[in-house]
């Protein structure tokens, strides 16, 4: 069993789905009707609910990064994304603080200067390596616009609880308890959209605490259901797991296997019942 966990732990760091990111921006390519930050967020804000990407953490930068390395138009230099500074202080769009940042250090020293007038810079991200950086108004800048949808995760987040592991919860069915204690059970993920919302959600946790999170996936002897007793239809394990995935052969004893998904790239594996397993534990409001 070690060797599948090995392959576990190998396939979380190298799967990027980019699935989620696919239904939480929108990237559009330089044109020139769109010649400055204020017109980008002036168009992501056409659809309601959007508005320039606010990117928070390390991870969700790492998916836009590789949502956009598929993009194929050749237009412009880049993408505006919602940061925006005033004489070097950072703000996203909505004037919350930028906590989190990509900035090379060659960038991040006009935080050092001391302006005599507002001078104001845009947070891109550039095409070729993708790395963050910042024009100013003028000379217009060449730049499509990355839009991402803000209710996305506040609906997921009115659905579902995300625990952080603690020691004191050190088994799926402790974990079960607890959100059962809330009102809510182990999360049941019906479809790829509820996938999608839940990685997303993930994504802006900071807690650095265990491996990942138990879900509501249980196996008995290669046989998956939910914490409800219904059957697994659909999951989202990885194809280089589902050849080791438990089943199709004759069992001594009833073998239990139990669903998690995994920090890295949010990838869903399988863990046994022991030794004890550094979890969190996802609940939902079954109501919602």
């Amino acid at each position: 069993m070690t060797g599948l966990y090995a392959v576990l732990g190998l396939v979380a760091f190298i799967m990027i789905d980019t699935s989620s990111a696919r239904s939480k921006y929108r990237i559009v390519e330089y044109n020139s009707k769109v010649t400055s930050w204020e017109k980008a967020r002036d168009a992501c804000r056409l659809s309601e609910g959007w508005d320039l990407a606010k990117i928070e953490n390390r991870q969700e930068n790492e998916a836009l990064k590789y949502l956009l390395a598929t993009e194929c138009n050749n237009g412009g230099d880049g993408w505006f994304i919602g940061g925006k500074s005033e004489n070097g202080v950072w703000k996203w769009a909505d004037n919350s603080d930028m906590l989190f940042n990509n900035f090379p250090p060659v960038r991040t020293s006009i935080n050092e200067a001391r302006p005599t007038s507002t001078v104001i810079n845009y947070a891109v991200i550039f095409k070729g390596d993708y790395q963050w950086g910042y024009v100013a108004p003028r000379p217009t800048p060449r730049m499509g616009y990355v839009c991402e949808n803000m209710t996305y995760t506040a609906s997921a987040r009115s659905k579902y609880r995300v625990v952080a592991y603690s020691p004191v919860v050190s088994s799926w069915e402790q974990a079960r308890d607890k959100c059962r204690q809330l009102g809510m059970d182990l999360v049941k993920i019906e479809n790829s959209q509820e996938d999608n919302a839940l990685k997303n959600l993930l994504a802006t946790e900071c807690s650095k605490r265990g491996d990942g999170w138990f879900i509501g996936g249980r196996s008995e002897n290669g046989v998956w259901k939910w914490a409800d007793s219904s059957e697994m239809v659909f999951d989202s394990f990885p194809p280089v797991l589902r050849t080791f995935r438990p089943g199709g052969r004759q069992w001594p004893s009833v073998v239990v296997y139990y669903a998690a998904i995994f920090k890295g790239y949010y990838q869903w594996g399988y863990v046994a019942a022991g030794p004890t397993q550094r979890m969190g534990y996802i609940c939902e409001n079954m109501s919602c």
